[in-house]
């Protein structure tokens, strides 16, 4: 804890916000449903809608409330990156 008026230094921790790309979507924002990834991976979307339906259905969906393809990082929330604190130091060494 710092002392009252004390302006040497030495009390205080210093720290650096930084930024990274999210480590789980890469910077994209957005996750892709892994129902929708096995959708497209089988090659679901150039047949019939018959064959369409078929297969949601087989997985337990109804064709007209089918889960979003895409939803928000939770990760990132987002944003596409993360923040976090360092302690000044420990920044300096990294980029000195």
């Amino acid at each position: 804890m710092n002392a009252p008026g004390c302006r040497c230094g030495a009390c205080r921790e210093f720290f650096v916000t930084y930024r990274e790309t999210c480590p789980e979507c890469h910077g994209e924002k957005y996750l892709c449903d892994a129902t929708w990834q096995a959708f497209h991976e089988a090659g679901i979307a150039f047949v019939s809608e018959t064959v369409q339906r078929e297969w949601w259905s087989s997985k337990g969906f109804d064709w007209d409330d089918l889960p979003a393809e895409e939803y928000p990082c939770p990760t990132c929330e987002g944003a596409g990156y993360v923040e976090g604190e360092v302690p000044l130091r420990e920044a300096l060494r990294t980029v000195l």
